[in-house]
């Protein structure tokens, strides 16, 4: 099977049918997903991220 999403969250509710514990992290998919969407397309790219935002994400992926 082949997936094509951006949404991180709906990668995790996928991931949450073999196994309950990504609810965890359902939240924290879902703020990083428009990081995750405006890295991957640069060339879509259409404003710089900001660096407070880019700090709030890593604290969020650490997590």
């Amino acid at each position: 099977m082949i997936l094509s999403s951006r949404s991180l969250g709906e990668l995790v509710q996928l991931a949450m049918k073999e196994d309950e514990n990504f609810n965890q992290i359902i939240e924290l998919a879902d703020k990083l997903t428009p990081y995750a969407v405006e890295i991957r397309y640069l060339d879509i790219l259409i404003e710089e991220p900001i660096i407070d935002k880019a700090k709030e994400a890593i604290k969020i992926a650490i997590k």
